[in-house]
């Protein structure tokens, strides 16, 4: 069941998958080894942030993972090891908790999941730990220094061990570096062949996170109107790719409707821009909240409505506890 729905999910099937996650999380719960149900946690986490986006539920099951395998005598079973699926839980863990604004403790717990792998460890199980902890924590708290040494040694095991999708997926966490460098036609050029290795292998699966990445490769590189046509085909098929990502991809089509610079879309932007707040609120991704708020601020700034521009972004800043070193609350701290 667990091998069916790993196939399923990189089929892009995801009704199909649901079906199989179902009877797998009923069969472990059956059996009560702790590993079996290390992995049915991990399932679970994981279908919470794809299908639903809810942060708060997905880490009580990564959570768990980390109590279940504390709770197991044996390290490694016929077809998991223990350590490795706890390291896994602990990198996705720090990716939930850099969403929900705690970028300090997602730091923490990202380096952690490297740290408690072992020496053993097949690069497969490297790539995924790096790929949802250290690589997705620095980009998201925008700290190039910490996530571009990973994103290379992510393609580089990912090549080594002839892992198409983990190379595939690193080339796509690069480009999102190279935009944070604003280097964007480095960017568009590695996104476009990310997606030609994709098709070539048959990985059909639809990754908004990705299209999200194309959309502002493309936008930097000043192609508007193809940057706005991949933002909507995005949304239009929002419902097969990670709800978690679902607010930002807003954002996104907000900032590229403001670059082409018309009354109209100063109206629809922001349309956008409440659209992704209100999805990140109900998620609870302060993170997305926070990046939503204050491109309508500073919208609201363009248009001389300070007023409306603190009322929207004040509230949302007040609710971080930490993290202030980073470039999101810097910025918002500059324009509050």
């Amino acid at each position: 069941l667990w091998g069916l729905g790993t196939l399923l999910d990189r089929l892009g099937d995801r009704r199909a998958k649901q079906d199989v996650n179902e009877p797998f999380a009923r069969v472990a719960h059956q059996i009560g080894d702790p590993g079996v149900l290390a992995v049915a946690e991990r399932t679970l986490g994981l279908e919470l942030l794809r299908t639903t986006g809810q942060l708060g539920k997905a880490q009580q099951a990564f959570e768990r993972v980390l109590r279940h395998t504390a709770a197991s005598n044996e390290r490694r079973q016929t077809v998991w090891s223990l350590a490795e699926t706890c390291a896994a839980a602990r990198a996705t863990l720090s990716m939930t908790l850099c969403l929900q604004g705690f970028a300090e403790r997602a730091r923490e717990e990202a380096r952690a999941s490297i740290a408690e792998l072992p020496s053993d460890t097949h690069e497969l199980a490297y790539c995924r730990v790096l790929s949802y902890g250290t690589c997705r924590v620095g980009l998201l708290s925008r700290n190039v220094a910490d996530a571009a040494p990973d994103i290379e040694r992510l393609i580089e095991l990912a090549a080594r061990s002839n892992a198409g999708i983990w190379r595939i997926e690193g080339q796509f966490l690069k480009a999102r570096l190279m935009i944070e460098r604003q280097e964007f036609d480095t960017s568009l050029a590695i996104v476009r062949d990310a997606f030609a290795a994709s098709h070539r292998i048959g990985w059909h699966a639809v990754h908004t996170e990705f299209q999200g990445i194309l959309a502002e490769a493309l936008a930097g590189s000043g192609l508007f109107e193809q940057a706005l046509d991949v933002a909507n085909g995005a949304l239009a098929s929002a419902d097969r790719g990670p709800a978690w990502y679902l607010a930002e991809l807003y954002r996104i089509k907000g900032r590229v409707l403001l670059r082409q610079v018309t009354n109209q879309n100063s109206a629809a932007a922001a349309d956008c821009f409440g659209q992704a707040m209100n999805i990140a609120k109900l998620q609870g991704s302060v993170l997305f909240e926070l990046r939503a708020a204050a491109d309508l601020a500073r919208l609201r700034l363009s248009q001389d409505r300070r007023g409306e521009a603190k009322a929207v972004l004040a509230p949302v800043y007040q609710r971080f506890t930490e993290g202030f070193d980073t470039p999101d609350l810097q910025e918002v701290k500059a324009i509050l």
